[in-house]
């Protein structure tokens, strides 16, 4: 795992709101390894960063939280792939099945790091400053480029990013929903049994 790289992509996503990037990001074909030698990477070091302030409470709960956490990033491009291409055809637009996922990994990005880091500076809050943060800053980069990239007509485009950015808060919300209901009674028992 190369994390120079890594580090250098998601600052390069975070640090270029501009319309032309991500028009670049959409035209360009996508990298064979995108996946196994970015996102999947990725997601592992937000996994990382999630464990951090939880393993004074346990290692196995911290662990877990990490994993699950992760996978959360992981499957966040799928989810939201799928979503938007139905919403987009359910509006007159198109969808691209696959070929788009790798714009939706990258708009993770902001997401993943807002859950990271807001996991280090909240841990147990139920809704993390930072989280928020990160999905709202990813939600003005999608309304850079989404709409015309599914060829939203313009007297659709608000409604389109209404539904867009209400399936991207539900989808993290339900996960993070399922990350407090599997590990709640891991920390349960880590803190009735002195810490693991």
């Amino acid at each position: 795992m190369d994390i120079g790289r890594v580090v250098a992509r998601a600052t390069e996503v975070l640090s270029t709101p501009k319309r032309t990037f991500w028009e670049e990001q959409v035209r360009s074909p996508v990298e064979s390894d995108f996946f196994d030698a970015f996102y999947v990477p990725f997601a592992g070091l937000c996994g990382v960063l999630v464990l951090l302030p939880y393993l004074a409470h346990g290692i196995v709960p911290a662990i877990m939280m990490g994993l699950l956490s992760g996978g959360i990033v992981w499957v966040l491009p799928y989810v939201m792939n799928w979503a938007v291409d139905s919403i987009a055809t359910g509006m007159g637009g198109v969808g691209y099945g696959a070929q788009t996922r790798h714009i939706w990994a990258l708009l993770q990005v902001p997401v993943g790091l807002g859950l990271g880091l807001g996991a280090i500076s909240e841990p147990f809050a139920a809704t993390q400053a930072l989280a928020m943060a990160g999905l709202i800053y990813s939600i003005y980069l999608a309304t850079l480029f989404v709409p015309e990239m599914y060829k939203i007509t313009p007297d659709k485009r608000v409604g389109f990013l209404i539904v867009l950015g209400s399936a991207w808060f539900l989808a993290l919300l339900i996960g993070r929903a399922f990350l407090t209901e599997v590990t709640s009674a891991m920390w349960l028992s880590s803190l009735q049994n002195g810490g693991l």
